[in-house]
This record gives structure tokens, C-alpha cells and sequence, in this order.
């Protein structure tokens, strides 16, 4: 199927923060970090991204108990054990993706 240059533009842009000219970045409450827009006629869902790699990152109080922070990956590669790192990462996946990222 042909992808108009605008919907390709959507899926890098993203969606979910303000951008005011006089202040930082504002997530909207309960946005992930990265949101993309859904497709649905070429059945391609919104993506919810984080950007906390010892983490699920929040920015809001009321989920603030129900995030896990985890070793630093330095010091996971330093163990040189692929078997803790992997299973560090399968635990990881299982967080974010129980948080709907």
C-alpha cells in the first residue's frame, strides 16, 4: 500500500507532549514519554514508548510506587553473565509491557 509522506512524517513526529515557545517540554497526564499515532487503515496501532532503560520512567505521582528501579545496565554488562542479563531483560519487558509500553 502507498503511505502519504504526511503519515510516514506522523509515525517520526510523535504525540503526547506541548511544546510551549516559553518552557520545556509537558507530557500530558498519563501520555507515555513517546506516543505515535495509530494508522487503522493500514492496521498500524499507536506505539507507547519509554525512555527509562533502569525503568519504567513516570512523571506522575499516582503510579509512582508500582515502578521497579533496576541495577544500571553498566554494571549488568559488567558481570559479564548472560544469563542475569538476560533475565534482567525478560523482567524488564514484563514491567513495561504489564504498563501498556
Amino acid at each position: 500500500r502507498m503511505v502519504p509522506q504526511g503519515e510516514k512524517y506522523s509515525l517520526l513526529r510523535g504525540v503526547g507532549q506541548d511544546h510551549p515557545l516559553d518552557g520545556w517540554f509537558h507530557l500530558r497526564k498519563w501520555w507515555y514519554v513517546g506516543n505515535t499515532v495509530a494508522i487503522p487503515r493500514l492496521d498500524i496501532p499507536s506505539l507507547n514508548m519509554q525512555d527509562g532503560g533502569a525503568g519504567f520512567k513516570t512523571n506522575f505521582l499516582e503510579i509512582a510506587d508500582t515502578c521497579t528501579i533496576w541495577p544500571s545496565l553498566l554494571a549488568m554488562a559488567a558481570t559479564w553473565d548472560s544469563s542475569l542479563v538476560r533475565q534482567f531483560g525478560e523482567a524488564l519487558g514484563r514491567e513495561f509491557k504489564g504498563k501498556g509500553a
